[in-house]
């Protein structure tokens, strides 16, 4: 960053530093999310982990992702819909926002 601007380096050095924090909570979580699991996914953001949480569980499993920016949440519905409809056609994968006080069941 210089003067206050970002810099390419400064985006790269922050894209890396997420992906492995994705990579490390996927790598933690590995024998918690077998095949037909259940997973919630509190601040779920882009949805990328949500997506990863459903590869997991498998067909048989169902990942719920929340978060409280409608922002976010439109987003990665947008963009699990283009990587792979079916995740949120089926129910596996079920995004939502506004959560608050509100009951979420499987």
């Amino acid at each position: 960053m210089l003067d206050g601007r970002l810099t390419h380096s400064t985006f790269v050095v922050s894209f890396l530093d997420t992906f492995s924090q994705h990579a490390y909570a996927l790598e933690l979580l590995h024998d918690q999310l077998y095949e037909g699991a259940k997973a919630l996914d509190v601040g779920s953001g882009s949805g990328i982990l949500s997506v990863c949480f459903a590869r997991m569980v498998g067909p048989k499993g169902k990942v719920i992702g929340i978060d409280h920016i409608k922002e976010l949440v439109d987003d990665s519905i947008n963009n699990v819909k283009k990587d792979d409809p079916s995740l949120i056609t089926s129910g596996r994968v079920k995004l939502i926002g506004k959560i608050l006080w509100m009951k979420v069941s499987f």
